[in-house]
C-alpha cells in the first residue's frame, strides 16, 4: 500500500475539519451553561420542532427556562388590634373663694375608659390648666401621665394638682383640658379619636 495521500483522503480530511470548527463556533452562541440556550439561541429555540434539543420540552426536562417568574401578590396584611380609649370626662376642684395674691390648690380629675376590644391598653394622659392672665400658675404647661393601664370596661381615675395665685380681686376663670391617647410602644390603634379629649371650667372669686 503506498504511503501517498489521495485526493479523496485529502478532501474528507479537509471537510470533517471544517464541520469541527463550524461546530466548535456555534456552541457557545447556541447554548448556556448546563446546556440551556443562551440569549443569541432563543429566536430559534422559540421555532424548534419537538426532537430538537432546544424545543420547550427538553429545555424543561434539563431545568431551563426563558420565561419570568410570576409576579406574587403582596401578602394581605393583618388586621390591626385596636382599643377605643376615651376620655368620660373632667372636672376641676377649686376653692369658691381666695384672697388676691394669695396661693391655692387647684385640682384636675379625669375619668379614662377603655372600649376595647383590647383588654388592656398603655395609654399617655396629658393634663393642662389654662388661667386668665392676672393669674399666674405652678407648674406651667401641660402635664403628661405617662404609660397608664386601661383595663377594658373599668373606668379609671387619675388627677394632677396646680397651684394657682391671681394677684387681682374678682372673678377668674380657670380651664382644665385632658386628653389620652394610646402609648406609641403599643401595637394598638384607635378607631374613634373624636371622644379622646374633654375639658371643664370654674370660677374662682378673689377679694381685696
Amino acid at each position: 500500500m503506498s504511503g501517498k495521500i489521495t485526493p479523496l483522503a485529502l478532501a474528507c480530511g479537509i471537510a470533517a475539519v471544517t464541520v469541527a470548527l463550524c461546530l466548535a463556533g456555534a456552541s457557545p452562541a447556541a447554548a448556556g451553561k448546563g446546556g440551556c440556550p443562551n440569549h443569541a439561541a432563543e429566536n430559534g429555540a422559540e421555532h424548534a420542532n419537538g426532537k430538537s434539543a432546544h424545543s420547550p420540552e427538553k429545555q424543561a426536562q434539563r431545568g431551563c427556562t426563558t420565561e419570568d417568574p410570576a409576579p406574587q401578590p403582596n401578602p394581605t396584611p393583618g388586621p390591626t388590634d385596636q382599643a377605643d380609649v376615651q376620655v368620660v370626662d373632667v372636672t376641676i376642684s377649686t376653692p369658691i373663694a381666695s384672697s388676691f395674691e394669695q396661693e391655692f390648690v387647684v385640682w384636675v380629675g379625669a375619668r379614662l375608659a377603655n372600649g376595647g376590644p383590647v383588654d388592656v391598653v398603655l395609654v399617655d394622659t396629658t393634663f393642662s390648666l389654662t388661667v386668665p392672665s392676672a393669674c399666674t400658675v405652678s407648674p406651667e404647661g401641660p402635664v403628661v401621665v405617662e404609660d397608664g393601664s386601661l383595663p377594658e370596661g373599668v373606668g379609671v381615675f387619675i388627677s394632677r394638682g396646680w397651684l394657682v395665685t391671681c394677684l387681682e380681686p374678682g372673678a377668674h376663670e380657670l380651664t382644665a383640658n385632658v386628653s389620652v391617647a394610646i402609648d406609641p410602644a403599643e401595637a394598638v390603634s384607635d378607631p374613634d379619636l373624636t371622644n379622646n379629649a374633654s375639658s371643664a371650667k370654674a370660677t374662682v372669686v378673689t377679694a381685696s
